[in-house]
């Protein structure tokens, strides 16, 4: 499988499929796989690794794991323009576009900077902050304050709305799973019907 131009929604149900994972939902984390691997174009390459998973829990948890870290790895190497437009439906469809052009504007003071940086960097700004160890010098927590006050806006908003976007990728397949899951029981239900009727 070629790793060249591999865009980060390539991999992307691999985070859905950790959130459901998390969930114990292992059924529905292999369905998120299985999506991977069909609309990113690695049935193929992902045939072998697919067979079992949603039924074996260490497949699943296997495949998530090694997934997932390619979807943070490339989404990772992006700067924060394309993370915009990639969380920019959702804004204008719960912000509005006059509350999305302001964000726009926030995002566009650091548009050129990498999305993996952009997290460490708040993260780390934020342990300092909050921690309450003693081993922080007050010249790091100036610093740190300084960070958050630059980017705590930004952060606070991708936080909540990657989680929007997660929720909105795993709604088709939990629908998916629960239909499945449904039309299960109804055959087994006629069987079972058909069965008793020939029985009586």
């Amino acid at each position: 499988m070629t790793e060249n131009n591999y865009e980060p929604e390539r991999y992307q149900y691999a985070s859905v499929a950790a959130k459901f994972l998390g969930a114990k939902d292992v059924v529905s984390a292999g369905k998120s796989l299985e999506k991977m691997a069909i609309e990113g174009g690695m049935a193929e390459d992902l045939l072998p690794l697919m067979n079992g998973t949603t039924s074996n829990p260490r497949e699943v948890k296997s495949a998530i794991e090694h997934f997932n870290g390619k979807y943070e790895e490339a989404i990772g190497k992006k700067n924060m323009s394309y993370v915009f437009e990639k969380y920019k439906p959702i804004f204008n469809d719960y912000l509005g576009e006059e509350n999305t052009n302001d964000l726009e504007k926030d995002f566009g003071k650091i548009k050129d900077e990498l999305y993996g940086d952009f997290i460490t960097n708040v993260e780390k700004a934020k342990e300092i902050v909050e921690s309450e160890t003693g081993n922080f010098s007050e010249e790091q927590k100036k610093e740190a304050e300084k960070v958050l006050e630059k980017y705590g806006w930004v952060y606070a908003n991708i936080k909540q709305f990657d989680q929007l976007y997660m929720d909105d990728l795993m709604k088709s397949i939990r629908k998916k799973s629960i239909r499945e899951g449904f039309d299960q029981l109804k055959e087994k239900r006629a069987a079972n019907d058909l069965e008793y009727r020939q029985a009586a």
